[in-house]
């Protein structure tokens, strides 16, 4: 009840209105994807093409857009070091990107509100996806591999569905969470989660860790293979 109550309160739809716009950016440029998702009105799409070199930052003032990556669309953070997207803002979706190269895939932090579908986050040297500090995320149908960290990361009081848009959905979005160095998806901090129909494999330590008052539903999960505990807690 907690956790449906917590994402009830946080994982609101917005509808895109009347005057939504939909822009275009080619990575190689002098122009980057947070300067111009800044320009962005609720319920625009900033359609996103080549390769991205860049730290992605959200500010908490954005709410309700879309980053989609089409043709491929690459994001690498600057020297491999820090997050390749960072959202404070509301109701920020990121959507047909291949992250990599990067401390972390995506952030979510202080009070942030994303939805995470459709990308592939590999070959970081820290988490792929990372919610701290009471950020929410809607997590589905991703990739998320050969990192330096675990998968998916849930502390201090942040809250993630994982393989599921809603409580509603009849079936499940699956995540592919597998290669992982320090495990598939570790929840901590008195954090929760909705963990439903993933496939968690090959791990380099638990495939689901629960650790200092977290909660987690898990159901319908292929978890198998990882260096430790299928679920551990």
């Amino acid at each position: 009840k907690l956790l449906v109550g917590a994402l009830a309160l946080t994982g609101f739809a917005l509808l895109a209105p009347a005057h939504a716009a939909v822009r275009s950016l080619t990575c190689g440029g002098i122009k980057t994807i947070t300067a111009e998702a800044a320009k962005l009105s609720p319920g625009d799409v900033l359609q996103v093409s080549g390769t991205c070199t860049e730290n992605v930052s959200i500010p908490a003032h954005v709410t309700s857009i879309t980053l989609q990556g089409v043709g491929g669309a690459t994001v690498e953070a600057p020297a491999g070091a820090g997050a390749a997207f960072s959202v404070r803002g509301r109701a920020i979706r990121i959507t047909g990107f291949t992250i990599r190269n990067a401390g972390e895939g995506v952030q979510v932090i202080d009070g942030g509100f994303a939805w995470i579908h459709g990308n592939t986050i590999e070959d970081l040297t820290g988490i792929g996806i990372n919610l701290a500090q009471n950020g929410t995320a809607r997590v589905w149908s991703n990739v998320i591999r050969n990192n330096g960290d675990s998968g998916i990361n849930i502390s201090r009081h942040s809250v993630a569905t994982i393989g599921v848009v809603s409580f509603l959905d009849a079936t499940a979005s699956p995540n592919e969470i597998t290669g992982n160095a320090l495990g598939g998806i570790h929840i901590s901090g008195s954090s929760m989660a909705a963990i439903f129909g993933n496939v968690i494999s090959s791990n380099g330590a638990s495939g689901v860790l629960l650790t200092r008052g977290s909660t987690a539903e898990i159901a319908s999960n292929t978890i198998t293979g990882n260096a430790r505990s299928g679920i551990e807690a």
